[in-house]
């Protein structure tokens, strides 16, 4: 974590700053982040656009679980940051420790994160909290699979309530009943009792109320898996934001290119525009048929457009 108000963290403000007000196009990932970005800093430029993380439904789809058991498990996954507001997650554990309700929380075991929150659970006697190190990305959905309640996030920061984690879209995507915390974020996407249950944010006991409500109801509880599935595959598949990034970039090179005519450029200019052209548009083609992942299209991008073209913002838009 970088401290606020340190050298660090005014390069970091700076490089930003910069970055948005001489690109020509910046994505994030909700309409409510793009107003933290800008209020912070302090640019009134209307070249953001939004771009929801979404997932890759080719990694993260319905299956069957062959290590399911009977016990009803409640998952969380993550970095274990204040973000992601664990603290609340341990403390509705407690609140249910009584009930048949195993929650399982998994997180790099070598974070202050982890130790803190392992702390708390030994504090509350949290008995039916297990923890778990950190597993590689290609074992989660055989974790997420034998989850009956899958978490989201729960901090009380502003950041927590500007962004939708890739969590909530990886458990939407594979068809389980998602608890998220209720932001102006998560209302962009998710409509609450329809395709996902939010609650209070920073409040154990809206967390544990709500996990409770969809345990004792099994159909309301797959209803709100069914939903959620039918959200992901019409609206966040890998295609669906694939075409809505290269959409994106053809509207900002548009107006690009008509400055360039617009001015007595050189040939070199001219030259350089076709070219960045065609690199923008291989990368956003490949990233769309998913032969190119996030990172690649963003180092393509920054590749072609080395100064004022199309920035993909560093705060944690594509991984979360």
């Amino acid at each position: 974590m970088i401290r606020e108000g340190s050298l660090l963290a005014l390069c970091c403000r700076i490089i930003d700053h910069m970055s948005s007000r001489f690109a020509s196009l910046v994505l994030l990932d909700t309409e409510e982040h793009i107003s933290l970005f800008r209020q912070r800093l302090d640019l009134t430029v209307t070249k953001f656009r939004r771009i929801f993380v979404g997932t890759d439904e080719d990694v993260f789809y319905p299956r069957k679980s062959e290590g399911k058991t009977s016990q009803f498990t409640v998952l969380f996954y993550g970095s274990m940051i204040p973000l992601q507001g664990v603290e609340f997650i341990i403390r509705a554990g407690a609140l249910l420790r009584d009930e048949q309700i195993e929650f399982r929380i998994i997180g790099p075991q070598a974070s202050t994160g982890f130790a803190q929150a392992r702390t708390l659970a030994d504090q509350l006697k949290a008995d039916n909290i297990r923890f778990q190190d950190g597993v590689p990305y290609e074992t989660l959905p055989d974790l997420i699979a034998e989850a009956d309640i899958c978490l989201g996030i729960f901090g009380t920061t502003e950041k927590a309530k500007s962004v939708i984690p890739n969590k909530a879209f990886e458990a939407i995507a594979m068809a389980k009943p998602l608890i998220t915390g209720d932001s102006p974020a998560a209302r962009e996407v998710f409509t609450s009792g329809q395709n996902v249950l939010l609650c209070q944010m920073g409040s154990p006991e809206a967390l544990a109320d709500a996990i409770r409500t969809l345990m004792n109801d099994d159909a309301f509880r797959q209803n709100i898996a069914k939903a959620g599935y039918k959200l992901f595959t019409e609206n966040f598949t890998t295609m669906e934001i694939g075409l809505e990034v290269l959409r994106r970039i053809r509207e900002a090179m548009s107006k690009v290119q008509k400055f360039i005519r617009a001015c007595p450029a050189s040939r070199g200019h001219q030259v350089f525009f076709r070219t960045s052209k065609f690199v923008l548009r291989t990368s956003s083609q490949r990233f769309i048929t998913r032969r190119a992942t996030a990172s690649q299209l963003q180092f393509s991008l920054t590749y072609a457009w080395p100064l004022s073209a199309i920035s993909l913002a560093s705060s944690g838009a594509f991984k979360r």
